[in-house]
């Protein structure tokens, strides 16, 4: 969640300082969007990543089916 909210904090600020000296109206009314945007990418971000470490790099499905055979094979 504090990720989220920096990466909105952050991409508000980027685009307030990039719109600012061009149109402050601009900047107004763009700057909640770009926020908003950046919370969005940085969640799917998040959620991607996550979604892949758990069969990729610790081999978690792998794992998590051996345990569940495990107990199968000691009552037989």
């Amino acid at each position: 969640m504090i990720v989220l909210i920096a990466a909105a904090i952050a991409g508000g600020l980027a685009t307030a300082a990039i719109l600012a000296p061009v149109s402050g109206l601009a900047a107004l009314i763009l700057v909640p969007l770009a926020a908003s945007a950046a919370a969005i990418f940085a969640g799917i971000s998040i959620a991607w990543r996550g979604a892949h470490e758990d069969t990729d790099r610790h081999g978690g499905r792998a794992r998590s089916d051996g345990m569940a055979v495990a107990p199968v094979r000691i009552h037989r």
